[in-house]
Formats: structure tokens, C-alpha cells, sequence
């Protein structure tokens, strides 16, 4: 058993370590509560100003000025107090337009904030990089765009992806220019993240398009082939076709899913022709594709495809059938094995599909 006095020090050790801890602990919480009442004290400040701002209408020749309380001329000297107001006035621009968003921008610039955002451009910190990156794009600072397209091919994703939105969000169709110059792969979000931002942007598909479709970049290549079937792009439909004969799998699939929107006489002789090399998916998707563009004479080939041993399969070429009207629906009556299982219940599901 240990002596007393080294139980006397252990038990005050341990003591000394309790206070330090519980004294650590509620100095934390209180600069928690000091920090946030602070932070409510500026949201209260900076309501007023935004709410002026908000609703200032400058006469023609006159730009719109913010003229600052002496209050808020002093905190502007705190950096936390800065980065608040870049947020807030990045929560007001989200919700506003036309006049309003304007002066927002107006005062972003009296202000000099883009000084602060073009400092996290340069930070070694990616999330900070990001954050950047998308304060300078949501207050329109074009005069920046050389900076952030130097990043649309950075070595960390989220970066790369967050300056390839900026450019697409400040410049729409002519932003896809980075097209041209990016050797990482655009991630399928990124894909659809962008057509989101195109769907909502002025102008038309530019020239370049023909040339992302022959891209060394297959995820660009991939993309292109999502462009010009949103755009209904006919004028491609050679370079799509040449697309059939990639190496990727992934491109293949993507150019017969395309070739559903921009299709000629001849498409669909072309996708029977490749059914036999193709990868399980692509016969999925050639499948689907005839269903769309297919005709009379397409369905022998269809029937065909029922007496496949995969059941995807076998529903694939049944939905085909019906989507392509009488003839279709003809062929899958006269199928001899129509009323036995699987056939059975594969054609009335692909009947019940179509009429819902």
C-alpha cells in the first residue's frame, strides 16, 4: 500500500488537473458566448446598412455610395467583422435581383472586400482556396476571372470544381472555355452541377463543341455529348456517331444516349450494327434508344432480343417493343412464349409502363 503523503500528492495532482480543466472549460464557454453575443451585435449593425443599401435608388449618373456609420467604420477594422459582412451580403444577393443585387455589388466594391476574398485565392488551405473562389463569383468581380481560371485545372478537386462553376457562373456558355485547357476528369456532379448552371444562362452552345467532342479528356468528351443532346444539336450528328468507335466504354454509352435527340434515318441501323461488341450497358442503352427512334422495320430485330437469357435484357427490348406503337405490340403477341414465365409478366410490366 502506498504511503500517505504519496496519496496526499496524487490527490492533489489529480485536484490541480480538475481545476485546470473545469477553469479551461468555462473560460472556452464563455468566450463562446462572448463571440457569439458579438456576432449578434454585428448581424443587428449590419441589418441596417444592407437594409439601406437594399433600397437605394441612385439617380441616373450617380453611382451607388454607402455612407457608413462611424460605428461601422470602426469594426470594418476587425477581420471577423469584414468576413460577416461578406456573408451577409452574399445571403442577401441569393434572394435578390435586378437593382437591389446591384447595389449589393456596389457596396462589395466601395468596400474593397474582393481584397479579402483574392487573399484565400492565394492561401495554402483548399477549403479557404474554395471559399474564395465563390465569394468572388456570387459579387461578379469579373475583373478576377484571370485569377480563378487559372485554378479551373488545380490539383484538388473541390477547387478545381468550384472555379469551373465561378466561370461558368459569371461568363455562362462562353465560361466553358476551360474546356479547352483541363487534363483532370470532370466528375459526374461537377457534369451535372454545370448543365444546371448553363440551364439558367443566356446565349447558345459556342463552335467549340465539335472540338470537346474528339477531347483526349473522355470526361470532357462525355460532357460535350450532354450538351449537344440538351441542345438538340443536329449539326453534330457525324461527330457523335464517331463517338460509337471510342475506346471507353463510358463515351460509347453517353453518344447512344445522345444520338436519342439528334437522330437521322440511318441511326438506328448503325446502333444494331455495333449491338453485338457492345458492352452489357450500351446494349441496355441501344435498346432504350430504339424504342425512341426505332421503326417498323426495327422490330424483328427487338423480338430477337426477348430470347435473351438476362431479364434487364429481355424488359429492355419489351419496353422497346411497346414504345414503338402497333407494330411493337404486334410482335410481342405473336412472341411464342408470351404467355409462359418470365415473358408473361416482362411484357405486361412493359405494357403497364407505358400506359401509366
Amino acid at each position: 500500500m502506498p504511503p500517505p503523503r504519496l496519496l496526499l500528492v496524487a490527490m492533489l495532482v489529480m485536484l490541480s488537473v480538475l481545476f485546470l480543466v473545469t477553469t479551461f472549460i468555462i473560460f472556452y464557454l464563455v468566450q463562446k458566448k462572448n463571440k457569439e453575443k458579438r456576432l449578434n451585435a454585428w448581424r443587428d449593425q449590419l441589418s441596417d446598412t444592407l437594409q439601406r443599401v437594399i433600397y437605394f435608388e441612385p439617380a441616373e449618373d450617380q453611382s451607388p455610395v454607402t455612407v457608413l456609420t462611424f460605428k461601422t467604420t470602426q469594426e470594418l477594422m476587425h477581420p471577423a467583422f469584414r468576413q460577416l459582412l461578406i456573408d451577409e451580403l452574399i445571403l442577401a444577393k441569393k434572394a435578390l435581383t435586378g437593382t437591389a443585387a446591384m447595389n449589393l455589388i456596389a457596396l462589395f466594391n466601395q468596400l474593397q472586400l474582393d481584397k479579402l476574398s483574392l487573399r484565400k485565392l492565394h492561401s495554402r488551405k483548399w477549403h479557404l482556396k474554395a471559399r474564395g473562389i465563390q465569394e468572388l463569383a456570387m459579387m461578379e468581380q469579373r475583373q478576377r476571372v484571370v485569377r480563378i481560371y487559372r485554378l479551373t485545372n488545380a490539383h484538388h478537386e473541390l477547387v478545381r470544381m468550384e472555379a469551373q462553376s465561378a466561370i461558368v457562373q459569371l461568363y455562362g456558355f462562353e465560361g466553358l472555355r476551360f474546356l479547352d485547357i483541363i487534363d483532370t476528369p470532370l466528375s459526374e456532379w461537377q457534369q451535372i452541377k454545370l448543365l444546371r448552371l448553363l440551364a439558367r444562362a443566356p446565349g447558345i452552345l459556342p463552335d467549340k463543341v465539335g472540338n470537346w467532342l474528339a477531347s483526349p479528356n473522355d470526361s470532357v468528351r462525355i460532357f460535350a455529348l450532354k450538351l449537344v443532346a440538351e441542345h438538340h444539336q443536329q449539326e453534330l450528328h457525324k461527330e457523335v456517331m464517331n463517338c460509337l468507335y471510342h475506346d471507353n466504354p463510358q463515351v460509347r454509352l453517353q453518344a447512344i444516349r445522345c444520338l436519342r435527340e439528334i437522330y437521322t434515318e440511318d441511326t438506328a441501323v448503325a446502333l444494331i450494327g455495333i449491338y453485338g461488341i457492345e458492352t452489357f450497358p450500351c446494349r441496355l442503352a441501344i435498346l432504350d434508344t430504339l424504342g425512341h427512334i426505332g421503326s417498323d422495320s426495327d422490330c424483328g430485330f427487338l423480338t430477337r432480343r426477348l430470347e435473351n437469357d438476362d431479364n434487364d435484357c429481355r424488359m429492355a427490348a419489351a419496353r422497346a417493343l411497346v414504345k414503338l406503337g402497333g407494330p411493337g405490340l404486334h410482335c410481342l403477341e405473336q412472341f411464342p412464349k408470351a404467355a409462359i414465365h418470365p415473358w408473361k409478366e416482362i411484357i405486361g410490366q412493359a405494357k403497364t409502363e407505358w400506359t401509366a
